[in-house]
């Protein structure tokens, strides 16, 4: 699935098309990658992992932004983005309370699943919103 600026019924784009929502992206990192946990750094080992985010201002802009190389590293995600590429986009618009966490969740149970601690949720108690797999995971965002 694809972001679009179509959305259910009840869930439409705001204003200028900015559509809520959360996402998946699937990275395959080819080699280690550091990045700042709780102030010190860290190392991702080369993989595939699936990180689940959240897009309140708009999953065209959110998107948009992760999918572009910026030398700009405001986000742990932007960490992993750097160094790996992309290979799969899956969104869901709307802008439910939790979303974010729930699909999560979700990813970290689906099969080969290894949660990296702290991860992308430091505004919420759910410890990480990053998985790492051995192989290309090809679960999907409607599954969840």
């Amino acid at each position: 699935m694809t972001p679009t600026s179509a959305a259910p019924a009840g869930r439409g784009p705001g204003p200028r098309g900015r559509t809520p929502g959360v996402y998946l992206l699937t990275v395959r990192l080819p080699r280690a990658a550091p990045w700042r946990r709780r102030g010190t750094e860290a190392w991702l080992r080369p993989g595939w992992y699936v990180y689940a985010g959240s897009a309140l201002g708009g999953l065209e802009g959110r998107l948009g932004r992760h999918l572009r190389t910026t030398a700009v590293r405001h986000w742990q995600i932007d960490y992993l983005l750097a160094a790996g590429r992309v290979v799969d986009v899956q969104a869901l618009p709307g802008a439910e309370h939790g979303a974010e966490c729930r699909l999560a969740a979700a990813v970290r149970g689906w099969d080969g699943a290894v949660s990296v601690a702290d991860f992308g949720a430091s505004d919420c108690g759910c410890g990480s919103h990053l998985c790492q797999f051995a192989r290309r995971p090809g679960a999907s965002v409607r599954a969840a």
